[in-house]
C-alpha cells in the first residue's frame, strides 16, 4: 500500500516543513505578523533566514528556543546577552 500524504481516514495531512513563515509563526503563537516582525527586529526571537523578500525561521532553531523558555536572543546593543 502506498502513502499518498492521506491518514488512515483518507484526509490530507498538513506536511511538516522545515521552515516557518512569518504566517506559521503568528499563528503557532496567536499574534499579528506584523508583531512576529517586530519580536525579530528587537531581537526577542531569533532573526530569520532571508530568501530574496522572503522571510524565514528554521523549524529547530524555533522548537529548540521554544524548548530553552523563549530566551531573548540579542540585547538592545545587538549583542548576545550575558547569561
Amino acid at each position: 500500500m502506498t502513502n499518498n500524504g492521506n491518514d488512515s481516514t483518507g484526509a490530507p495531512h498538513k506536511t511538516q516543513w522545515a521552515m516557518f513563515s512569518v504566517e506559521d509563526l503568528a499563528d503557532r503563537w496567536n499574534c499579528s505578523t506584523r508583531h512576529v516582525y517586530r519580536m525579530a527586529d528587537e531581537g526577542r526571537i531569533p532573526k530569520p533566514i532571508k530568501l530574496g523578500s522572503l522571510a524565514r525561521w528554521p523549524r529547530s532553531v524555533i522548537e529548540i528556543w521554544e524548548s530553552e523558555g523563549c530566551p531573548k536572543v540579542l540585547d538592545n546593543t545587538g549583542e548576545q546577552p550575558n547569561v
